[in-house]
Parts: C-alpha cells; sequence; structure tokens
C-alpha cells in the first residue's frame, strides 16, 4: 500500500510538472479557427479630448474610454449628430492615410479573443448579436474560446491599403494558434468585409506560408465584385434602417470611409450600359465613378478612389481550399432614380442577392475553381435565412463548416483531405 501511495503521488507530479512543460491540445483537436468580422462587425472604443463639438450642451468634448460603435443609446435625434461627428475619418492627402477626427481616439478591442465580434452591444441585447451564435455552435461541439476559436477585429471604416499593422498582428495570431494547438493549421472563417480583407491578406503570402498554417477559408456572405447600394450610400447615405435617424446625416461619415470606396461595383461584373444611378441630368455607371464625386461635390472621394482601387479588383484566386457561404433569393438593391439629386432618397429598383450583396457578387468567386488547384466547395442560403447577416444564425451553416470543413475526418483521412 506504502509503494501504491508513491507511485500514485509520482504520476501526479510528473502530470502537474508536464501541464506546465509542454503545450496540450484543447479537448477537440479539429483544426483552430480565427473570426474576422466584416463591416460594422466588431466593437469600437474612443476617448474624446475635443475643443469643439456640434452641439456644445449635448455632445460630450472630454470622456473616458466609451463604446462608440455599437452604443444604440446614441442612435437618436441630437445623439446621433454627436456619434457621427465622433466617428468619421479626416483624410490626409499628404500622407495619404485616413485620421480620426481632431480629440477623438478611436480604438478597436478584444484582438484574438472573441467577445467584442461575438457582441457588437456590450450589453449584449439581440439586436447587437453578430458571431455569437456560430462561436456557440463551435463550442458545443467541443471548441474553446480563447484557445481554438479567435478572432481578429480591425477598424472597418478603413481598407486594406491602411491595415500593415492589422494584417501583421493577424499573422502573428495564426502562427501562434498554429503553435498553442499542435502545429494544426487555422481555418479562417470571414464575413462581409472581412472576406476582402482576408483575400487581400492571402494574396499577400507565399504559398509555403499558407500551406504551412492556413488548412481553409470560409468566407460568408462575400462582396468579392462589390456592392450597388455603396453607390447610394455615397450619394444619399444609409439610415441604417432606423427610420428617425436622417440618413444625410449618415452620409457625413459614411462617405468618408475607405472601406465604402472599397465596395464599388466591380467594372468587370458590371456592363457599361448597365445604369445604377439615373438623374435629371446625368446618369450613372461603374464606368464613371469619377464623375459622380465631382457631381457629388466630395472632392475627398476621388482620393479615396484612387487609393483603393485595384485591392481586390481582380479577386485573385487565394490559392487555399475556401468553402464559400452565401445567400440568395432576397430582394437586394439593384439601381437607383433620382428625382432631386443628390440630398434625398431615391426610387430602388430591386433584384436579387442576399439583401445586401447583388448575386453576380456573391458568385464571383466561382472563376477560383479553374484558377488553383485547391477546391472551392459552395453552400447556398435560400430565402430570407440567407440575409446578409441573419447568414450568421442560419443551423445549415454551422452544419456546414463543421461537416465540411471542421471534422477531422476531412483533413486526416488521405482520401478525403481537400489538399489531395
Amino acid at each position: 500500500m506504502c509503494y501504491l501511495r508513491w507511485f500514485l503521488l509520482l504520476v501526479v507530479l510528473f502530470l502537474s510538472l508536464a501541464r506546465h512543460s509542454f503545450s496540450f491540445p484543447p479537448f477537440y483537436e479539429g483544426p483552430p479557427v480565427v473570426l474576422i468580422p466584416g463591416d460594422g462587425g466588431c466593437q469600437l472604443q474612443a476617448t474624446l479630448n475635443r475643443t469643439t463639438t456640434l452641439h456644445p450642451y449635448i455632445c460630450s468634448k472630454k470622456s473616458d474610454l466609451f463604446t462608440l460603435w455599437l452604443n444604440l443609446d446614441e442612435f437618436v435625434p441630437y445623439l446621433f449628430d454627436c456619434f457621427i461627428d465622433n466617428i468619421k475619418l479626416i483624410y490626409d492627402p499628404d500622407t495619404r492615410t485616413s485620421l480620426d477626427t481632431q480629440g477623438v481616439d478611436v480604438i478597436v478591442p478584444g484582438f484574438g479573443n472573441t467577445s467584442t465580434v461575438e457582441w457588437l452591444d456590450p450589453s449584449k441585447v439581440s439586436y447587437g448579436s453578430y458571431f455569437v451564435h456560430l462561436v456557440d455552435a463551435l463550442v458545443d461541439f467541443g471548441y474553446e474560446r480563447g484557445v481554438n476559436i479567435k478572432a481578429a477585429p480591425y477598424d472597418f471604416r478603413k481598407a486594406p491599403n491602411e491595415g500593415a499593422m492589422y494584417f501583421w498582428k493577424l499573422q502573428q495570431l495564426i502562427e501562434e494558434t498554429y503553435k498553442v494547438n499542435g502545429k494544426q493549421p487555422v481555418v479562417l472563417i470571414s464575413h462581409s468585409l472581412g472576406c476582402l480583407y482576408t483575400l487581400y491578406f492571402l494574396n499577400q503570402q507565399p504559398e509555403a506560408w499558407k500551406n504551412r498554417y492556413i488548412q481553409a477559408w470560409v468566407p460568408i456572405s462575400g462582396p468579392y465584385a462589390g456592392t450597388t447600394k455603396v453607390m447610394r450610400v455615397l450619394t444619399s447615405g444609409d439610415n441604417f434602417s432606423e427610420y428617425v435617424i436622417p440618413s444625410l446625416t449618415a452620409r457625413l461619415a459614411q462617405r468618408t470611409y475607405p472601406s465604402t470606396y472599397l465596395l464599388l461595383p466591380n467594372v468587370d461584373y458590371w456592363t457599361p450600359e448597365e445604369v445604377i444611378i439615373t438623374t435629371p441630368d446625368a446618369n450613372y455607371t461603374t464606368r464613371n465613378y469619377t464623375q459622380l464625386l465631382k457631381d457629388l461635390d466630395y472632392p475627398t472621394g476621388l482620393y479615396l478612389l484612387n487609393d483603393t482601387e485595384g485591392l481586390v479588383q481582380d479577386i485573385k484566386a487565394p490559392r487555399v481550399p475556401v468553402f464559400p457561404i452565401y445567400g440568395t433569393q432576397v430582394e437586394t438593391e439593384d439601381s437607383y432614380t433620382y428625382t432631386k439629386f443628390p440630398d434625398s432618397q431615391p426610387t430602388i429598383k430591386m433584384g436579387l442577392g442576399d439583401g445586401t450583396v447583388n448575386l453576380r457578387s456573391l458568385r464571383a468567386y466561382r472563376k477560383w475553381r479553374r484558377e488553383q488547384p485547391q477546391p472551392v466547395r459552395e453552400h447556398e442560403v435560400e430565402g430570407a435565412i440567407g440575409e446578409h447577416s441573419l447568414i450568421l444564425t442560419d443551423q445549415s451553416v454551422f452544419k456546414f463548416i463543421i461537416r465540411e470543413v471542421l471534422s477531422p475526418f476531412i483533413w486526416h483521412h488521405p482520401r478525403k483531405n481537400p489538399r489531395h
């Protein structure tokens, strides 16, 4: 009995030392996941040290760190003016960079963990839910937050040309996640604008790096060829479907975002004859963006257009296994007719897509099937549940990701491994 006690004590001591000496994989040994959110898909925080404001008796000049996006309490008249003035960007043509308004310091919290992409509103009201349903589904499958599910939020107001530091951090996060999960390659899951960020990132990486660190990429609701809705946003603004909010006020910030111009419809996917904006004096297609911005009397937009053109316009194949997911059969804005241009809301002609992105853009990745040896396997969600953001709550999406991408049988069985 004495020997047995000593033996058990030695076993406990050995396991204790081993736990501190080696990195153990999590309970579920499938490939780790890194989430890359879309436009408006993560929290932004800010501090204020302003000398002037729009409404001196309403807008704060000084503040400690607070939630800038998404704080629903500010989506009311007058306070919304303060919000827009704080979240807009100022373009510096000398450095070709976009800066926060003077006296406003915006940060992106939570890099590496999932909390600030699961809920956009820290109070966790249902309106502010984002990646939480997908993360919950992965946790139910055996994944663990902060171990083999991580996230890489970014300043979604900007475009990839200003993201050098972000992409460096993303690369480090992927490599570290690979290391602590038993040197398993990482699955990237991105949504909306995050798909363009991910595509840009992957196309900057050497083949050897991708072969080592990237297991697969799951782009969801990808606006690969842009969206016509952005032309309305630039022209007359978008009020987030909050009818008490003036779209023209929202436009004051939306026009300043480089990411807005990144999402303009791709000239290779709309013909010169397709008129997207009709006005009493002129028509606008994908071929005369410069004229549109001049007629809008927004010269800063010409700089932003020039800076973002060509970043992802060729929609170059990423050369990793890709599992695109998108919705269809949802009425989606197609073109616009203005009786008063531009300071009014247009009559909207609808087409098909996911409610935000046009169908031809959602399917633009299909050319990758002939451009890369790695597989491209899609999952299409029809009807209302396929709506641009609502798709992140769809059980069929979770099952597709788990079955086709994260299942260890897919990657460890030689006949099922898409890399072969």
